[in-house]
């Protein structure tokens, strides 16, 4: 055995392995995407929302089952089967460029969908149906208050009813017990974001005559702490971000092993035509 046949072969138990890694990353990504729109499906009115989610985990299913068959199709040298190997791989690209696209789409479909749905859901809270417990859900683990922000609590009719001046108890922030939702008390609201820093002022003095002859005062360093708050956006908001940042890590990872493919496709060592051949010749046998 030559060394170019040694080469493709272990350039193909390669791309092998790394479909397998690629099949597990892919079947985390598609996974977390899906979950993370369930958690939420209340506030999506497309339900075809899931489909980039669906196409990563079908990707990733046929990804182990092409690794299996390039690592078959290696050690018995069978061309039908590394044929094969390479028309899937031409194929699972294609699948993976039309998940990246939908979910560019998708990505700016989310704003529109969140905050129409959102509204409608927010206008139907009664502190006991479905829609409630919804609501309560959304405001608790995000720590946000209202779809804009806490005061659109009172516009609703179960403020009304209510007649306390308050929010429902999801709109306190964490670890307060005694908070009770009364707009008379927006600090125990998550209402604002506080942000705390250090900054360092450097200061570097001119030059100053004195005594015939010119002198410097030493640079003096001083630190500087803040602390300052800011209005914090209502749910619908913090739920784009949320949302479009979990599309945008899906997309990011499967551009990522898009890219690893192609690189891996392009480098296939064509050194042995006894060996390795193109596709071409792969449909000319199997239409004969």
């Amino acid at each position: 055995m030559d060394c170019g046949v040694i080469t493709s072969k272990t350039v193909l138990l390669l791309l092998s392995l790394a479909f397998w890694a690629a099949a597990a990353g892919l079947s985390y990504v598609g996974g977390y995407v899906m979950n993370t729109y369930r958690s939420y499906d209340n506030f999506l009115q497309d339900k075809y929302a899931l489909l980039p989610a669906v196409i990563i985990l079908c990707v990733a299913a046929v990804m182990f089952i092409i690794g299996l068959l390039g690592c078959c199709a290696t050690f018995r040298e069978s061309r039908v089967g590394l044929g094969l190997f390479l028309a899937i791989i031409l194929i699972i690209f294609i699948a993976e460029v039309s998940a990246f696209v939908l979910a560019f789409v998708y990505r700016e479909k989310v704003k529109s969908d969140v905050q129409g749905t959102m509204r409608a859901v927010f206008d139907k809270y009664d502190g006991k149906n479905s829609e409630s417990a919804v609501m309560d859900y959304l405001q608790e683990n995000l720590h946000c208050c209202g779809v804009k922000n806490y005061s659109d609590w009172t516009t609703t009719q179960w403020f009304n009813s209510t007649g306390n001046n308050s929010v429902p108890l999801s709109c306190c922030k964490q670890n307060l017990k005694n908070c009770t939702g009364s707009l008379d008390q927006p600090q125990e609201l998550n209402t604002q974001v506080r942000i705390k820093g250090l900054a360092a002022h450097f200061h570097v003095p001119l030059p100053f005559k004195g005594s015939g002859r010119k002198k410097t005062r030493p640079a003096e360093l001083s630190l500087i702490c803040f602390c300052f708050s800011l209005p914090r956006q209502g749910c619908s908001g913090e739920l784009e971000a949320g949302l479009q940042s979990v599309i945008s890590y899906a997309m990011l990872v499967i551009l990522g092993f898009a890219i690893v493919k192609v690189k891996l496709s392009i480098s296939f060592p064509v050194q042995n035509n006894n060996f390795l051949f193109d596709l071409r010749a792969f449909f000319s046998t199997v239409s004969h």
